[in-house]
């Protein structure tokens, strides 16, 4: 009997060792950005191929830098398109931000990004002067195409119909949602202890092999684009997204005034205000990449009203007058 115990104590110890977790850090790039993506396993599987192959299946639906993804298509007034899961998804949570922040959250507002200096070809600033009587007229004039109370869309058939003249960008939700895409299928996989970041969107599952809770970095805003690059703070983050939007980095200067990459859908014109970056704190990384860019349109104090009724979401603010708040 002794002896026994004994083998199975010695069994037992050999399938520990065997099934020791392994920590797996994964890197690439998707939509015009990095991934880091590190999780523990006990089988020691690279998920690299998969995740590059869900990755690209998402740029062929929602990125506006691929000219035959399915969002570019019907930019460019492809009426064949059927919108996939992703498409559909993307409209139906952008729909509901775009009611509850009262049109300060917009995937329509594409035309107003470009006429200001912030399209695709990543180059930020304008190619003329800014003259803020034409640009009153000009702005008004693209407000006819911007709202997504104009967009029709059929969940069951997945058709999309946009007015002439109308263009989607999804990239103030879409990022965030590939996170949660990725997540789920590392889920599915059977991890629950990993954490995601694709272009500075994050989330965290569970705890890191060592019991202890993942860490987030807060960057603090810097005093030019191209400014070193410093953690401000530190966010210990378990079951959750943590993503940052801010205005110190896309913007130029026209007579010492600040046009940043951060455009209110509803003037047309880039904000001013003296918030620099806000990090939203949620379960969904959809929701928390959406609410981060409305926040920075609506200003801190709209935005603490408005958190006042919605205890599911944490936020920490930096502003230029006052330093970091939550």
């Amino acid at each position: 009997m002794r002896s026994l115990l004994v083998s199975m104590m010695l069994l037992s110890l050999l399938l520990c060792s065997c099934s020791k977790t392994s920590r797996i850090e994964l890197d690439g790039v998707a939509q015009g950005t990095y991934y880091h993506i590190v999780y523990y396993s006990n089988n020691n599987v690279d998920y690299q191929n998969k995740i590059d192959s869900i990755l690209h299946d998402f740029d062929m639906s929602l990125s506006v830098y691929n000219p035959n993804s399915l969002v570019s298509r019907i930019n460019a007034g492809d009426t064949t398109v059927v919108a996939d899961k992703y498409l559909i998804d993307n409209l139906k949570l952008s729909k509901e931000v775009y009611e509850q922040s009262l049109g300060a959250f917009d995937v329509t507002g594409k035309p107003l990004f470009d006429y200001w200096g912030f399209g695709e070809d990543g180059k930020w600033g304008r190619r003329d002067e800014v003259d803020l009587s034409r640009d009153r007229h000009c702005v008004d004039s693209i407000c006819h195409y911007v709202g997504f109370d104009k967009i029709a869309f059929d969940t069951l058939t997945g058709k999309v119909s946009l007015p002439e003249g109308m263009q989607l960008n999804f990239n103030a939700i879409a990022q965030g949602y590939s996170v949660g895409v990725i997540s789920d299928y590392l889920t599915s996989e059977g991890l629950d202890s990993y954490i995601i970041d694709i272009g500075g969107e994050i989330y965290a599952m569970g705890r890191r092999g060592d019991g202890k809770q993942w860490q987030v970095g807060i960057e603090k805003p810097a005093d030019s684009s191209e400014g070193e690059r410093v953690v401000q703070e530190v966010i210990s983050a378990e079951d959750i997204a943590v993503v940052t939007s801010g205005s110190y980095r896309k913007y130029y200067e026209v007579d010492s005034i600040k046009y940043s990459h951060v455009i209110d859908p509803r003037t047309g014109f880039p904000v001013h205000h003296n918030l620099l970056s806000v990090t939203v704190i949620h379960k969904d990384p959809a929701l928390a990449d959406a609410w981060a860019t409305t926040f920075m349109v609506l200003g801190e104090e709209q935005s603490r009203l408005f958190l006042e009724t919605h205890p599911e979401m944490e936020c920490v603010f930096i502003s230029e007058t006052s330093g970091q708040k939550k």
